[in-house]
This record gives C-alpha cells, structure tokens and sequence, in this order.
C-alpha cells in the first residue's frame, strides 16, 4: 500500500504542474481612453461609450453618415479637430455628454477605422472629479452639472437606469432630427448648453399643433413654402425665443 503512494504522488505533482503551466496570466484590460494632460485626445472604441441622453434624431444621423462615407478622410480631420466628448466615470467607464450623433454616425459608416473613434475627456472642464467610487456620486454629479438628459425619445422622463446603454441601442426622436434642421437653416440660435437642440425639440412637440411639424416631418423636412415662411418667421424672433426657450 505504501509503495503504492509513493508511486503516485510524483504523478499527481507532474499532473500539477502541467495544468498550472497550461494556464495564461490574466491579462487586464486596455484603459479606455489614454488621454494625459499635454495630450488630452485618445482613440476610442464607440461601441463601449455610454450615452447620456435617450434618443437621437436619426435623420440627422443619416445625413452625417452619408458625409462621413462619401469622404471618410475629411470626416477624420473634422474629428481630429472636434473629437467626441466625454467623461469617466466609475472605473473609467466613459460617457457622450457631446456628439452622440457624430458617434452613432462613425458607427455606421463603416470607414477603415472600424469602431475606433477619436474622444477628448472633459471632466475637469466640466468641473467633474477625475475619478468617482460610486454610481450614486457619478450620477449626482452629472445631474447637478447637467451632462444628462433623463428623457426618452418622447420626451418623458426616465430614470437613469433605463438611459440605453450603446449607441446602438439609442431610439429615434423625429423632433430632434427637425430642431437641428431649423438650427441649420438659421432658424434659432446655436448656444454651447449641452442638450440645448433637445430643448427645442421638446417646444416642437409640445406645439406641434400649433407649428404642424407633423407635415414637415412626413415631407422628410423639405424646403416647402409654408414651412420657409414659419422658418422666416423663427429666424426674426430668434433672440426673444432662444431667450423663452433657452432660459
């Protein structure tokens, strides 16, 4: 019996050994963004950014794609000079709280460059601490800075939790796509406020009577008479109603 565990125990070792040396070190993942202080852009990957707001307007982001495809390399240096904005949260975790629609359009257009975008990281811009321990601290500082926008793509309010979590993943909001068409064409004015275009798609659609933007929206926004003469009609009240709305 004894001779027999001795004649088992170099087996168990070696058995041992070969199943520790078979098994690779963890590797760790890669940081999500590289960014430093001299050098505050970094390429990142769009499929991991976290949206701050719960819906796009799709036909703007049709039209940026299409751009996008049709001269790729220019789409590039336009990024290199106004990267997509975000900010870390926990664990490094990073979210769009600027140009979500530029993302969801790089996404799309399939260049040579895949998933990989280029970000700029704002939280000390924005008054944001470099790292946060919770969610409910994250959270609370984006609320009180107002980084987010906790309303789906009708307008009603939602809870964090219930933001989607890719780009992907984001609904169509119509009267977004026809806040930026206005703005375009001069009809209010461009203010650097987060989410300030979502103000003006929520006033669409809380007077959409009143505007029928619902015609506007069927004719896929086109230039038709009696739309040009509402849009007139914004471009010369801009000021008091960027100050009703913007307020």
């Amino acid at each position: 019996m004894v001779s027999k565990l001795h004649a088992t125990g170099p087996m168990f070792a070696s058995l041992i050994l070969a199943c520790l040396s078979s098994i690779e070190p963890a590797v760790a993942d890669e940081p999500a963004c590289l960014a430093t202080e001299r050098q505050p852009i970094c390429t990142c990957d769009l499929t991991k950014l976290r949206p701050l707001q719960g819906a796009v307007g799709m036909k703007q982001v049709i039209y940026m794609e299409n751009r996008i495809a049709g001269d790729p390399k220019q789409g590039r240096r336009k990024l290199e000079e106004d990267p997509i904005k975000v900010v870390a949260g926990v664990g490094g975790q990073l979210f769009i709280i600027d140009h979500h629609h530029a993302a969801e359009a790089w996404l799309g257009a399939k260049t040579e460059w895949g998933a990989n975008a280029l970000c700029k990281i704002v939280n000390s811009e924005k008054g944001l601490s470099a790292e946060f321990k919770t969610e409910d601290e994250f959270w609370t500082a984006l609320k009180a800075a107002r980084l987010v926008r906790l309303k789906n793509a009708s307008g009603v309010d939602v809870d964090a939790s219930q933001l989607p979590k890719t780009l992907e993943a984001m609904a169509d909001d119509p009267y977004r796509s026809l806040a930026w068409f206005v703005r375009q064409k001069g009809g209010f004015c461009k203010t650097a406020r987060e989410f300030a275009e979502f103000a003006w798609a929520d006033w669409f659609r809380s007077n959409r009577r009143r505007w029928r933007t619902r015609t506007c929206l069927r004719t896929q926004m086109t230039r038709t008479p009696r739309w040009m003469k509402r849009l007139k009609w914004l471009t010369r009240r801009k000021p008091k109603i960027c100050r009703d709305i913007l307020r």
